[in-house]
């Protein structure tokens, strides 16, 4: 079996262990309207640090950069470039 193909198969059975009987529906939609195209995923620490980028410039309206520093373990520098940057998809 190809790559791919273990990937879809790992795919599916996750699909239909977490969405039960709507998995296969789910997955066949998936595939109407992404089959042919090649997509690249974030992986989970870059979905993270979007969750947290997010965070980090909600709370800058009322926290200083400092104490948001000391919260998400951050120098004061990445801190004012997060909430600078307003770029919610930024990974």
């Amino acid at each position: 079996m190809s790559e791919r193909m273990e990937i879809m198969e790992r795919l599916a059975v996750s699909m239909e262990r977490n969405f039960e009987t709507q998995g296969p529906r789910i997955m066949r939609v998936l595939v109407e309207v992404l089959g042919g195209v090649r997509l690249t995923f974030p992986t989970k620490t870059g979905l993270d640090r979007v969750a947290r980028n997010h965070r980090i410039r909600k709370e800058s309206k009322v926290r200083s950069t400092r104490e948001l520093g000391t919260c998400h373990r951050l120098c004061p520098s990445q801190i004012r470039r997060i909430v600078n940057s307003g770029n919610e998809t930024d990974i």
